[in-house]
This record gives C-alpha cells, sequence and structure tokens, in this order.
C-alpha cells in the first residue's frame, strides 16, 4: 500500500518565469495588474487548456493583454509550438512509497530516463523522431509541425497525428506500468 498521493500539474514555463520576474505570484494577481481581466480565461492560458491565437483572427486580445501586463512579447510567451498545445487535462496523480517519495524529493528537476524510456518502448522509429524533433531531444531545438512535415515530406497535420499517436502509446504504456494516472492527461487536437 502506498502511503503518499502526488499530483503533477502542468503549466506553461514560460508564464510562469515571466509572472515571477513581474512578482505575480497567482493567476489572480497577474489579472489585477491587468485592471481585473477574467481569471477563469487568463488560467486557461497559463495551463495550457486554451490557444492563444484564433485559427482565422489571429492573436487573442487576452493574450497580447497577458504579453503586455508581464512586458514580454508574445511571441516569447507562445512561440510556434507552444501556441498548437491544448491540454485536456493538466494535472496527473500517482501514488508512492516513502522510498519513491524520498527519491523525488531528493532530486526534483531529474528525469527518470528509464521510465521514459519504458513509456516510449512501443513508439515506433518514425514515432519517436517526429517527438524528439518537435521537443528539441535531437539538439536541434523544438521545431514545428510544418518543419518537420516538410523535412519528412509530408502535411504538418499528418506530424500532429503521429505526434498524437505517439502520446497515446505512452499513456498507455505508462498506464499499463503503473508509472501514473496517464489516462488523465492527453494533448487534444
Amino acid at each position: 500500500m502506498s502511503d503518499f498521493n502526488v499530483q503533477v500539474k502542468i503549466r506553461s514555463g514560460r508564464i510562469v518565469r515571466a509572472m515571477r520576474a513581474k512578482g505575480f505570484t497567482t493567476v489572480a494577481e497577474l489579472c489585477r495588474a491587468m485592471g481585473g481581466a477574467n481569471q477563469v480565461v487568463v488560467g486557461k492560458l497559463v495551463n495550457l487548456k486554451a490557444s492563444p491565437v484564433h485559427s482565422v483572427t489571429g492573436w487573442r486580445q487576452i493574450a497580447l493583454d497577458i504579453a503586455a501586463a508581464l512586458g514580454v512579447p508574445e511571441e516569447e510567451l507562445w512561440p510556434n509550438h507552444m501556441q498548437e498545445v491544448r491540454l485536456r487535462q493538466n494535472a496527473a496523480d500517482f501514488d508512492m512509497d516513502h522510498e519513491q517519495l524520498a527519491t523525488l524529493l531528493a532530486a526534483p528537476a531529474a528525469v527518470d530516463r528509464d521510465a521514459l524510456a519504458k513509456m516510449f518502448s512501443m513508439c515506433t522509429s518514425r514515432e519517436m523522431k517526429v517527438l524528439e524533433m518537435r521537443f528539441g531531444m535531437d539538439g536541434g531545438g523544438e521545431t514545428t509541425l510544418a518543419e518537420i512535415g516538410e523535412e519528412l515530406g509530408i502535411t504538418g497535420a499528418a506530424v500532429r497525428q503521429i505526434e498524437q499517436k505517439a502520446f497515446r502509446k505512452a499513456r498507455h504504456r505508462a498506464h499499463n506500468l503503473g508509472l501514473n494516472k496517464a489516462d488523465d492527461l492527453y494533448l487534444e487536437g
């Protein structure tokens, strides 16, 4: 029986760092500085549940307002690869025993490479290439869907499908291995 339940929350590191640089510790403080902006709407952008860009009209006004309040260009808060991320859920939880918790607390920034390797072990070489290019794991920096598609000779939409399939496989594998409640965390297209 596990003694601890650990919750992980995913937020935009770019926005959180910019908020901290301005002295804001909560979305509510940022909203007050923005003249009373809607916390739910701002929270969706911070928590990666909404896109800062409308497919037809371009940058959403709230995204521009956040960038202005933080004194950071919107392109820095949401580079191309971040504009496309929309999480259905931005949190996951899992159980740990005392030893696992001690290990986690001893190295909070450490990545369990063995667990990641196990999670992505079911992915094809093409899926892994897309993920490596997409998230800069190939040493070339983060790449957009269109750039990856151009290199592979397919559309950006096809790249997105490959990326999502790889994540589905990883979530399924993580769930089967008991690494987390991966069913609760996935990217929406």
